[in-house]
C-alpha cells in the first residue's frame, strides 16, 4: 500500500471485509445456481448476500478512515463510492427478504 504500514486494527478490518467478501460471493453464486430445493428461498439468499455485502463497506470505509486520519489527518476524505454502495446493499438487502 504504497509503503504505509497497516495498523493491527486496519489489517483486521481488512480481514473482516474479505471474509463478508467471500460469504455474500458465495451466496450469490448460490442464488443463480439451478438448485431445486432453494428455488423458494432464492430472493431470501440474494438479500443475505445484500447485506453481508453492505457489512464488507461498511468495514472497508472503517479502515479507509482509520487510515485517512493517520496518514492525512488534515485532509478531507472523499468515500463517495462506497457509502453510496454500501446504502444501496442495504436497501436491496431489505428488498429482496420482503419480496
Amino acid at each position: 500500500m504504497h509503503g504505509i504500514e497497516l495498523s493491527r486494527f486496519e489489517k483486521r478490518c481488512l480481514l473482516v471485509r474479505n471474509i463478508l467478501v467471500v460469504i455474500s460471493a458465495s451466496l450469490f453464486i448460490v442464488s443463480i445456481l439451478p438448485i431445486e430445493s432453494l428455488a423458494h428461498a432464492k430472493h431470501d439468499i440474494s438479500g443475505v448476500a445484500y447485506l453481508i455485502g453492505a457489512g464488507a463497506y461498511i468495514a472497508e470505509l472503517i479502515e479507509m478512515s482509520d487510515q485517512e486520519k493517520r496518514t492525512h489527518p488534515h485532509h478531507k476524505h472523499r468515500v463517495f463510492m462506497p457509502n453510496v454502495f454500501g446504502a444501496l446493499y442495504l436497501i436491496l438487502g431489505i428488498v429482496h427478504i420482503l419480496e
